[in-house]
């Protein structure tokens, strides 16, 4: 028996299960898919970057949304609703399949919400008013949801803007698709106040209404709504400007321009100005004078 080459047929055996072991222990040694890296535990926030949405850099908001008593800090806590996330190797690193960008962090979570009336739309506060077309439900502060027969599609708008079709409301949403919302489904904010209202206790320990300023046009309506509609009332009647600015400019626009000042007069006068001394007397004769020369009809009567 040839001993020698026995021998070397058990040592290249040998090499081989080593090489087998050494290939397996690289392959335990490989980092895991990028799928399993989220998690829900509190996590560094990169320097100059934002949390995602659902987490905070306040730690005092981690167990109650509305407590904002601790500064901002360099740790980014979850909060109700709060899905797993990570920050990628880059900022300009791509977010992996199942994962979208929010702030700084990649978190699990389609980018978009497609869904109509079939599912809701979860919130980034459960203070938050809803997009034009949604609303807070009775039973849930921390999501919006839609009962327009047509309604528009929204997502949260996150650190980024709008995309390309996509109109902002409250300057936390992103609202596209709305070419068949009606108005009279578009003017349900109050709804979605009141929703807020019943509902705060719940999501927040506090019975709270909306912490977003009410538009001065009311609470049944949001800034895309007029961007969509105009500023017509969900009859579609014009609203008037309580400002007042655009009644102070209406004789001043009409001298630069009486043509068109004719037309929009049809079915309007200038009331007859009171008797007043001094300047307001004046100024209330130039109207009526303007008004005259445009052929406005005048007077108590009109």
């Amino acid at each position: 028996m040839n001993f020698e080459s026995v021998f070397g047929r058990a040592k290249g055996r040998g090499a081989l299960a080593l090489a087998a072991a050494l290939a397996a222990g690289l392959v335990a040694a490989t980092p895991v898919p990028a799928l399993a890296q989220g998690t829900l535990n509190p996590q560094k926030k990169p320097t100059n970057g934002s949390c995602p949405v659902n987490w905070t850099d306040r730690a005092s908001q981690a167990n109650d949304p509305t407590n904002v008593s601790s500064p901002k800090g360099d740790t980014c806590y979850p909060m109700r609703g709060a899905k797993p996330a990570f920050v990628p190797a880059s900022s300009s690193a791509p977010c992996p399949a199942g994962y979208t960008k929010s702030g700084s962090f990649c978190h699990v979570g389609e980018k978009t919400f497609t869904q109509a009336t079939a599912g809701p739309l979860t919130k980034a506060h459960p203070l938050d008013r809803c997009p034009v077309g949604w609303v807070t439900p009775p039973s849930n502060g921390n999501v919006c949801t839609t009962i327009a027969a047509n309604p528009p599609k929204a997502r949260l708008k996150g650190e980024g803007s709008c995309n390309a079709g996509e109109l902002e409301d409250w300057g936390i949403y992103c609202v596209s698709d709305y070419d068949m919302l009606a108005r009279k489904d578009a003017a349900k904010g109050t709804l979605d106040y009141n929703g807020i209202y019943q509902t705060s206790f719940k999501t927040t320990g506090k019975q709270q209404a909306s912490h977003t300023a009410d538009l001065p046009e009311g609470t049944a309506y949001t800034p895309a709504y007029f961007l969509i509609f105009g500023r017509v009332d969900r009859d579609g009647n014009p609203i008037p400007d309580k400002s007042g600015g655009q009644a102070s400019a209406t004789v001043a626009d009409a001298a630069a321009n009486p043509a068109s000042a004719v037309e929009s007069a049809v079915k309007q006068c200038v009331p007859k100005p009171k008797k007043k001394k001094g300047l307001g007397s004046a100024l209330g004769g130039l109207a009526k004078e303007v008004a005259a020369d445009l052929g406005v009809p005048t007077g108590e009567g009109c």
